[in-house]
């Protein structure tokens, strides 16, 4: 979808979400989805993501579907800047 422009990519992630009607497994693939784009600006979406309502750091599943992916995106977890070590550290 990178190719397609922001606007169909947002289209998609909204669709998605209002598609999963609240199964826990779907949103959570949901989210791992977004923590694993291949975006500039992923980080900056997955801080968002830590204040959706449908996310709870005390729901292990949602926490490995944002954060663990997050953390497996290399590109942008390990950028030079630190900011992914910070956002999990």
């Amino acid at each position: 979808m990178s190719g397609e422009g922001e606007s169909a990519r947002e289209e998609a992630i909204r669709k998605f979400y209002d598609e999963a009607e609240g199964d826990s497994l779907v949103l959570d693939k949901w989210f791992a989805v977004q923590a694993d784009a291949d975006l500039p600006d992923v980080l900056e979406r997955v801080e968002k993501l830590v204040n959706h309502p449908d996310f709870n750091l005390t729901t292990p599943n949602r926490c490995r579907a944002l954060i663990l992916t997050f953390s497996a995106n290399a590109a942008p977890f390990h950028d030079e800047s630190g900011k992914g070590y910070k956002f999990i550290g």
